[in-house]
């Protein structure tokens, strides 16, 4: 094969495999007035960041130090630094699922008989509906950046994802992927 055409097969290839990672649906927001690329320390809002729900079912109190855990790492890793002493932006996250359910119907042929006794024909030209419902879980979880200087809200990211039965025998890993493709956002 030429050059090109293993780059274009390695391309594909590669898109392909992307399509089969678990994802996180992102969606962000800014406060186009503020620079955010000048911060560069950050703290929690306060001891427990976990911003509470009321009417959502409270979560396990492991998840607020594994979502700290994994906010943490992401930025250090990117050059940002922890710092209780004069930070320049602070974390708030909250958590939550709710309960989707998906209902598809499509059309299916059938085949049934007609007649008298000791008569019967057979028919095939109708068409029934076959239904499936599935019950599924979108976990959801948000994390919000405060200026620290004006007490206010300059950045907020929200994922969400279909939860599988993997990810909750693995948590740790599915809150390190919510981190760290909504933080992808964050400059």
């Amino acid at each position: 094969m030429t050059r090109p055409i293993l780059l274009a097969v390695a391309t594909l290839v590669l898109l392909g495999l992307g399509g089969c990672a678990p994802s996180v649906k992102v969606i962000t927001d800014r406060d186009p007035g503020v620079n955010l690329s000048a911060y560069r320390t950050f703290a929690w809002v306060g001891e427990h960041p976990l911003i509470a729900v009321r009417g959502v079912q409270t979560p396990s109190p492991l998840l607020e130090g594994r979502i700290m855990r994994a906010v943490r790492s992401n930025l250090e890793e990117r050059g940002y630094r922890y710092s209780e002493n004069n930070p320049d932006f602070a974390i708030a996250f909250t958590v939550g699922s709710r309960e989707e359910i998906q209902v598809d119907s499509y059309p299916s042929s059938y085949r049934g008989t007609w007649g008298w006794a000791g008569t019967r024909r057979y028919y095939g030209s109708g068409f029934a509906t076959d239904t499936t419902v599935r019950q599924y879980t979108v976990g959801v979880l948000a994390i919000d950046i405060f200026d620290v200087a004006t007490k206010s809200p300059v950045w907020h990211g929200m994922g969400e994802k279909n939860i599988t039965t993997s990810d909750l025998e693995d948590r740790g890993a599915l809150i390190t992927l919510a981190v760290d493709s909504i933080l992808a956002e964050f400059p």
